[in-house]
Parts: C-alpha cells; sequence; structure tokens
C-alpha cells in the first residue's frame, strides 16, 4: 500500500483557505489599493496550488492508461459539478435579491447553466473548471511526452511557457513587447507551467533550500507592491494566474515552503479533513458567501473591515465544509463534492 503523504494535505487546506479568503475580500470590498494588492497577492497564490498538485498527483498515473477511461472516470464529473452548482449558485443569488423562487430558477437555468451559454452567473470560482476540464483532456498525453524526458529539459520547457506567458503579460504593463506578441498569443496555455511544476515536484527529485524558498515567495510580492505604489494604482495584471510572473514565482516558493515545512511532520487531522473536503468546499463556498452576506446586511455598516473579513469567512468556511462533509457521506451526491 502506498504510504500517505501528508504534506499534500497541508496544501490543499492552505490553498483551498487562501481561494475562499479571495472571495470574502472581494465581496466584502476593500478600498485601499495597497491592501487589495497584499491581498491578493497572498491569496491568488491558492489556485497555482491545486494545479500542482492535481498535476503532480495525475500525470504518473496516466503513462499506461487508456485515455477515454481516463476520461470517462472524470470529465463527465467536472461537467456535472459545473452545470449543477452554476445553476444552484445563481438561483440562490438571484433569489436573495428579488424574492422569486421560481423566476430565478429559471433565469439560472436559461442563462447561467455553464454550457449554453457558457456563464456560470453568480458562481465566480466556476472559472476553474473549464481550465481544469482542459488540462485533464490534454494530460494522458501529457504524461507520456513528459514520462520519459530529462528534468532539466521539462524546466527548460516551464521556463518558455513562463516566458511567452506570464512574464510576456507582466512586461505589457510598463513596456512595449510588441517583438514577443508577434511570436504568438497564449504560447501554450498559461496553466500549464504550474501543471508541470507540481509534476517535477512531486515526482523527479528536485530541492530547494527553506531561505531560497522564502525569498522566492516574498520578494514576487514586495516588488508587485513597489510597481503598484509607483504607479499610483491598482494593476490588475500583476494578480491574475494567466498574466502575472510574480504570481508565478511566489507560488513555486509557496509550494517549496509547504513541502519543506510539512514533509516530515506526523498527519494532522485539520488538515486532512480540510484537504478531503478541498473540492466540496471550492464548489460551494460561493453560494454560502451570498447566504450570509444576505443575513449580514442589517449590520453591514457598523462593521469595520476586518470584522467583516473574519465574520463572512469564518461563517462561510464552516458552513461549506459541514455542507461538503454531509453530501460526501452519500454514495450519489458525493460525485458532487468529491
Amino acid at each position: 500500500m502506498k504510504q500517505r503523504i501528508y504534506w499534500l494535505d497541508a496544501g490543499r487546506a492552505i490553498a483551498i483557505v487562501l481561494v475562499v479568503f479571495t472571495h470574502i475580500h472581494e465581496r466584502v470590498g476593500v478600498n485601499n489599493y495597497l491592501l487589495a494588492s497584499l491581498f491578493y497577492n497572498i491569496d491568488r497564490l491558492g489556485v497555482p496550488i491545486f494545479f500542482m498538485l492535481s498535476g503532480g498527483l495525475i500525470l504518473p498515473k496516466l503513462v499506461a492508461i487508456d485515455y477515454w477511461f481516463f476520461y470517462k472516470k472524470r470529465i463527465p464529473q467536472f461537467f456535472l459539478v459545473l452545470i449543477f452548482y452554476s445553476i444552484l449558485t445563481t438561483s440562490l443569488n438571484k433569489y436573495l435579491s428579488t424574492g422569486y423562487i421560481y423566476s430565478s430558477i429559471q433565469f439560472a437555468f436559461s442563462n447561467a447553466n455553464a454550457i449554453y451559454p457558457a456563464n456560470t452567473g453568480s458562481a465566480h470560482q466556476l472559472w476553474f473548471m473549464y481550465t481544469i476540464i482542459q488540462l485533464y483532456l490534454i494530460a494522458p498525453f501529457l504524461a507520456r511526452f513528459v514520462n520519459k524526458l530529462p528534468i532539466k529539459d521539462i524546466l527548460v520547457f516551464i521556463g518558455l511557457c513562463v516566458v511567452f506567458g506570464q512574464l510576456k503579460e507582466t512586461l505589457a504593463t510598463k513596456f512595449d513587447i510588441s517583438f514577443l506578441n508577434r511570436l504568438g498569443q497564449d504560447f501554450l496555455g498559461a496553466f500549464l507551467p504550474y501543471f508541470l511544476f507540481g509534476y517535477v515536484l512531486l515526482n523527479r527529485q528536485i530541492s530547494m533550500k527553506k531561505m531560497t524558498a522564502l525569498l522566492l515567495t516574498i520578494l514576487p510580492i514586495i516588488i508587485a507592491m513597489l510597481g503598484e505604489w509607483h504607479h499610483g494604482s491598482f494593476i490588475t495584471a500583476y494578480h491574475w494566474y494567466s498574466s502575472s510572473i510574480f504570481i508565478v514565482l511566489s507560488s513555486f516558493g509557496l509550494i517549496f515552503l509547504i513541502k519543506i515545512y510539512f514533509e516530515n511532520q506526523k498527519e494532522n487531522r485539520v488538515f486532512a479533513m480540510i484537504s478531503k473536503y478541498s473540492f466540496g468546499i471550492y464548489l460551494s463556498h460561493y453560494a454560502f458567501i451570498y447566504i450570509f452576506s444576505w443575513l449580514m446586511k442589517g449590520y453591514w455598516q457598523i462593521l469595520n473591515l476586518g470584522f467583516k473579513l473574519i465574520i463572512l469567512f469564518t461563517l462561510t468556511f464552516i458552513a461549506s465544509l459541514i455542507f461538503s462533509g454531509l453530501l460526501s457521506k452519500n454514495k450519489y451526491t458525493k460525485y458532487l463534492v468529491q
């Protein structure tokens, strides 16, 4: 029996906390652009960790597996949760704002079913599902490509993807990079570097000193914030996964830090539980954000930013965790959260 890797639980747990928090502070609203920059620079590292862990765990298993078998096992479920949570979250949010159940459900089915039109409505977090479906579609072929490649070649390929992806987009905020644009748009998919780096980290012998990983995590955050301070405003391209070299570098550093710190630790039950239900928390948490925002609206004006963030995050995270745990107990509904 293969030994469980406990640091992966810590990675998933930390990642889902960051993902939920980014949507909480977006919902609450942060007026100070430097504070918003700080939040985004940190919490936007959660999604890359999920991409990296997915690539690291999935690709080695697919080297000798028929891709149609893999597709039939995972892709239909991904479409199911994409449709279900788009309709559920949109219906709920529409009902809370209008008070009309039937018209809210009808609107969600017609305008936010995630397929036609390809609109997830109020479930803003579900953009991730389209990307993960794309990565899973190419994963069986990618697994065969990287299986025999030396680690150096994989890292060079990752570097090229980042240069023609995130670095190009980041530079475009300050410089004329028409030369790079002539070499192509969307080189090979902006999320592929995360996917492949996770594979290298989990399956090849690479290491990094703790201080190096810490600096790799922190320095891009500082540089990004200094750039925005000099610019005098928030720069959106600095804070999106496909356009920010800062997110790439910091996320690589952070996952190394998680591995370094937790790889020799014993199992942590809290991390293990959150990790187990992290997919369900991701899928359902936006619905609970709307519910608790609605319940708190009478107190919204008297609470300061810190209390709003703490209260809304705590209620949302606990509720989505309980929701995922309950649905996972049933053999049918577990496919909606696991």
